[in-house]
């Protein structure tokens, strides 16, 4: 099971999550794992996504499945989230009604952070957080069992609090939660356009969770970042040779992945998210260290 951690504030949304993939045996005993999926999508410039539950969708890895998904849906800049994440709800509904009663049963949760366009605010930025889900009640909030095969969209807005987390998946320990939420009230407020160092804090307690959880929580991560200020986003940074060290994280969309031994978010790796809009798609990217050609092993 995968395990998510979304931050929304005002200034940026930031996304952590594990690359986990866990198949089963119908008695419910691990039969492989793979730390190889992308789980983490920008949405139209506007929005981070990731997702906890079923790995594949019609055998297409989910960046392929919403991909399709989205390639017929007419844009609608206006109201930039209605359209998208609609599609993406019935969508997810109907790949439900084809499985078979008991695979109805798991419960599967796609997470957003962002910003969306807010017509009383004469077309401003409002910080938001969605959940498209078959495991909401009837108050919105999330539970651990599926509901039923039906998917519903629960919308929360960041209002006057200083930062909402959202945790989606594998739930880690109750302290790391506490310690993780009380570590980002501080930072949010001494810190309040920088997301790297809450992607510190949110990393630790993704490991706080992969520790707890008998390995099917990755203690690999990888992150995005989207700050308010570059909303829309028409691209993204990833780390190259020096990592993050050299990046205004206030000013740039960041991506990257977080290997178990990195002590920040400044060591992460290449990791590009998939790209994702109505009518148009980017396939992820990455880059394996120990594979690079020589001459950039060698440092030059």
């Amino acid at each position: 099971m995968t395990l998510i951690l979304g931050l929304l504030t005002d200034q940026y949304v930031t996304l952590v999550s594990d690359r986990r993939v866990t198949w089963m045996s119908p008695t419910g005993r691990i039969t492989k794992q793979e730390d190889t999926d992308t789980q983490t999508f920008v949405i139209c410039g506007h929005f981070l996504m990731g997702f906890t539950g079923y790995a594949r969708f019609q055998d297409l890895p989910m960046e392929k499945w919403l991909s399709q998904v989205l390639k017929d849906v007419e844009p609608d800049p206006d109201a930039i989230s209605n359209r998208t994440f609609d599609a993406i709800r019935q969508a997810a509904t109907t790949e439900f009604g084809r499985l078979p009663y008991d695979a109805r049963q798991e419960h599967h949760t796609f997470v957003v952070v962002g910003y969306t366009n807010d017509a009383d605010s004469g077309g401003g930025l409002v910080p938001t957080r969605l959940l498209i889900s078959n495991s909401l009640n009837e108050q919105n909030q999330l539970v651990s069992r599926a509901t039923g095969s039906t998917f519903r969209i629960a919308q929360e807005w960041l209002r006057n609090r200083r930062h909402l987390l959202t945790r989606v998946g594998y739930p880690p320990p109750a302290g790391a939660m506490h310690q993780a939420d009380t570590a980002l009230r501080r930072v949010v407020n001494e810190l309040p356009d920088d997301p790297l160092p809450a992607v510190d804090i949110l990393v630790g307690c993704l490991r706080a969770g992969a520790e707890s959880s008998n390995g099917t929580v990755g203690k690999n991560g990888m992150f995005a970042t989207l700050p308010r200020r570059v909303v829309p986003a028409s691209s993204f940074v990833v780390p190259l040779g020096g990592g993050l060290l050299t990046v205004d994280s206030k000013c740039e969309m960041l991506a990257g992945y977080i290997r178990s031994e990195a002590k920040t978010a400044k060591e992460a790796e290449v990791y590009a998210p998939a790209i994702l809009c109505p009518r148009m798609n980017l396939g992820t990217a990455e880059m394996d260290p120990e594979r690079l050609p020589p001459r950039q092993q060698n440092g030059h």
